[in-house]
């Protein structure tokens, strides 16, 4: 099995919003035979929309990070993947996270990405949307602990079926925070220590 570096995975699935190369997975593609042979548990139905998932330990920062790799389908078609994120320690947290984005891309401030922010109306959860298709959905660790990333996501649909679905979800449920105006204001009075972190990277 390869060494499976997060920080690499992350940037190829904000670019393309999508893993195309299974050989990252030691696989030989991501055909349905391809995924069964290698130990992937299905969820769902066979005959409309399931997964195949797995999942992996990869390297972030010094750390083991758990991820539970998913391929999607629709029947026989396949539609794209995603990850849900774990630590055995701190997890993934997000303004480390979005603190490497940047300097891959070589941006100095959140403002200068193509970034919008969602928040639950406690402030304790929350999703990333970037490039207005590539969605981290993450949550405040405990009462005074910052922000962790929970899930890796999607609009990419190969199938036709079931487009803007991971970013549609998002803006139904959750509302945006405009980095400019809202952040100072509703830093405030917000009770989430989170969100008080998340705002001071970004208003640096």
């Amino acid at each position: 099995m390869p060494i499976i570096n997060f920080g690499d995975i992350f940037n190829s699935y904000v670019d393309h919003g999508v893993i195309d190369k299974a050989s990252i997975f030691a696989l030989n593609g991501f055909s349905k035979n391809d995924l069964q042979g290698d130990g992937y548990d299905m969820v769902g139905n066979r005959s409309e929309f399931h997964l195949y998932e797995k999942e992996y330990i990869s390297n972030y920062c010094g750390n083991a990070v758990y991820l539970n790799f998913k391929h999607y389908f629709f029947a026989e078609q396949s539609v794209g993947n995603g990850f849900d994120v774990g630590g055995v320690r701190s997890g993934v947290r997000l303004v480390t996270l979005l603190r490497r984005y940047l300097r891959y891309k070589n941006l100095d401030r959140i403002s200068d990405a193509p970034i919008e922010l969602y928040f639950s109306e406690d402030k304790r959860n929350g999703a990333a949307i970037i490039n207005d298709a590539v969605v981290i959905q993450f949550k405040q660790k405990g009462a005074r602990g910052g922000y962790i990333v929970l899930t890796l996501e999607s609009d990419i649909d190969r199938s036709g079926k079931f487009s803007l679905l991971s970013t549609r979800s998002i803006r139904s449920m959750m509302t945006r925070l405009e980095l400019n105006v809202g952040g100072m204001k509703y830093r405030r009075k917000c009770k989430a220590r989170a969100f008080e972190r998340l705002m001071n990277f970004c208003s640096s």
